[in-house]
């Protein structure tokens, strides 16, 4: 209990004291070269940005005015509302203190407005990255002004800021020469810093050149990006970028949106979210669609914008930064230092936009963590791409060689088979030599009786006519019509009638013996043979043959007027010449059949005609 009351008592105390130390005047002498006026600080609100420099002066005067917290600079966040700042100074007495120069810095190049007025003055000197450059008191980053002493009496110095980004309003006054040695390290560290993210921008880019990765592209643009919007938060792009364009001072703060849309898209690409990481991947598209949403709301409101885009970056930088978790536990290439990179930037980088929302004071950390963790970041993530293509490339590699072991194993592999293909081929080649010669055997053979069908006839018939003309011998055809066939299958059946016709075939073929001949099926119950270099009388003979042989086959046939299966035959028999053709020969044989019918039946009978065009023999 009585360490509580303690604690209670010191921290009245302290409270006590700074209102104290407060309120009294900065006293200005010899001795002082740098500092921060939070502590000497009052301010008031101005919500309708209406107020006068005699208003302000009278409500200082009834004490309107508050005290600044002295722990941090004076900042009031995002605020659409003017504020007037003032403190109180006394030039310390003795002859030696007089007309003696200070410099008053204010430290964030991004305000839009800012007007002082000095002690007595009604004019104010204004300066904001609104006016060019050229019309600022002092050639610098950041808005300088002169002051002097104004003799041994307090006088009060009033500042009017206005911004439509954060309202962050450091107050320093410097000696010349300690300001001239700061501003030197401070111009020494941008050199240096933007010198270094140039030269990764510009390696990166012949990188992305040659390589033709879009993970390089990604990365250019969001290191140029970052360096934009860097450039504005610290005040080098109104020195050094654009000075006389007030309009890209004032929005190339935004260049962090587009920063965020490519760094977002550099974590896909890296990580190959696509494929690997689906919730992943639809996060860094939605951050990356804020981030963009949030550059063009610029157009819009200025303020929201502001806002949209701090809230964005912390989006998009702690999001990344578990995309390096997770590129280390899934084991991609590079991933300890994507992890390490963001890991690093993170620490700096946060700061600033904590800052902009007022939640930490401002310091070298939150003024430049974001250069100090982007530069350390952009190194690493370079290392991290070299490692990503080093990986690439020992996987073509390893992928080459594989391709090339199994290119051989292949050829060997075909080697051996080709032996075994070539005996299958044998085999089948034989199979189907043997398949062929009974397809052509079945093509020409009639199903039924087992001698020629009409088709192997009709080509013999052609191919004998030509050979017979070629030679000037005799062609002899027979047309053999079974006797009253459609009675016996009426009486008998069909089976029957297909027995009757397999053994008129097997007579036929008995009777025409000869190497030459060809005994044929014509269709149902007809059948033909064709006797080559045979004479009309040999012709004749043959057909008697077969008349004979068919009575001795004595197959019974109740129908018939003969009471057995019997046989008419027509015979032609012509010496081939160029006039007429097989088909005339045909004709005359079937016309000889009908003839043979009409006698009669059982008979052989020779076709005969005065007015034919061929011999006959």
């Amino acid at each position: 209990m009585q360490r509580l009351v303690r604690l209670l008592v010191l921290m009245l105390l302290n409270g006590l004291w700074a209102c104290v130390y407060a309120a009294q005047p900065l006293v200005l002498d010899e001795g002082l070269e740098r500092q921060d006026l939070s502590p000497f600080l009052f301010a008031l609100e101005d919500p309708a940005s209406g107020m006068t420099i005699d208003d302000v002066r009278r409500s200082f005067a009834a004490g309107a005015f508050s005290p600044v917290d002295r722990s941090k600079s004076f900042n009031k966040g995002y605020t659409k509302s003017a504020w007037w700042l003032a403190f109180q100074v006394r030039t310390g007495s003795g002859a030696a203190n007089r007309h003696l120069h200070w410099l008053l810095e204010v430290a964030n190049p991004t305000l839009d407005s800012i007007a002082l007025y000095r002690p007595g003055a009604n004019t104010p000197t204004p300066a904001g990255d609104r006016l060019p450059f050229s019309e600022r008191p002092l050639r610098h980053i950041n808005f300088v002004f002169p002051l002097s002493d104004s003799g041994t009496g307090a006088a009060t110095v009033f500042v009017r800021v206005q911004n439509e980004g954060t309202l962050l309003v450091p107050l320093v006054l410097w000696s010349p020469e300690a300001f001239a040695e700061s501003s030197r390290l401070t111009y020494a560290g941008q050199a240096a810093y933007f010198g270094a993210l140039l030269a990764m921008l510009i390696y990166n880019a012949l990188l992305w050149l040659s390589l033709r990765e879009r993970v390089y592209l990604e990365y250019v643009l969001y290191v140029a990006f970052l360096g934009i919007g860097l450039g504005a938060a610290n005040g080098m792009a109104a020195q050094f970028f654009w000075p006389d364009s007030t309009w890209l001072v004032h929005f190339s703060y935004f260049g962090f949106g587009p920063a965020g849309v490519f760094v977002t898209q550099f974590a896909r690409s890296f990580l190959n979210t696509r494929t690997t990481s689906v919730w992943l991947d639809r996060s860094l598209i939605g951050v990356g669609i804020a981030s963009a949403a949030s550059t063009l709301m610029a157009a819009i409101s200025y303020q929201t914008a502001g806002l949209m885009v701090s809230a964005s970056l912390i989006m998009a930088m702690l999001l990344s930064g578990w995309a390096g978790i997770y590129s280390l536990t899934h084991k991609v290439p590079g991933g300890r230092l994507y992890l390490a990179s963001w890991s690093v930037f993170l620490v700096f980088a946060m700061m600033l936009p904590l800052r902009n929302f007022g939640l930490v004071a401002n310091n070298v950390l939150s003024a430049f963590g974001v250069q100090i963790g982007s530069l350390a970041e952009m190194m690493l993530l370079s290392f991290a791409l070299a490692a990503r293509i080093n990986h690439i490339r020992a996987e073509k590699v390893n992928a080459q060689q594989a391709a090339l072991d199994a290119q051989a194993q292949l050829v060997v592999n075909l080697r051996e088979s080709e032996q075994v293909l070539e005996q299958r081929v044998a085999q089948r080649t034989e199979l189907l030599e043997q398949a062929n010669r009974l397809l052509s055997a079945m093509s020409i053979t009639d199903d039924l009786t087992g001698i020629a069908n009409r088709r192997h006839f009709e080509d013999a018939l052609a191919a004998e006519w030509k050979r017979m003309q070629r030679l000037g011998q005799p062609l002899a055809l027979a047309m053999i019509d079974i006797d009253w066939f459609k009675k016996y299958n009426d009486h008998y059946g069909h089976q029957a009638g297909d027995a009757c016709l397999v053994a008129v075939a097997g007579v036929l073929a008995a009777s025409i013996g000869r190497s030459g001949d060809l005994v044929a099926r014509y269709g149902g119950e007809e059948f033909v043979f064709i006797a080559p270099a045979t004479q009309v009388s040999n012709a004749l003979a043959m057909g008697q043959k077969i008349c004979d042989a068919l009575s001795a086959k004595d197959l019974p046939h109740v129908q018939s007027a003969f009471g057995r299966v019997t046989a008419s035959i027509g015979v032609a028999a012509i010496v081939p010449s160029e006039e007429g053709g097989a088909a005339l020969l045909l004709k005359h044989a079937d016309e000889a059949l009908y003839q043979a019918k009409a006698e009669g039946r059982n008979r052989v009978v020779l076709y005969q005609a005065e007015d034919s065009i061929y011999p006959l023999l």
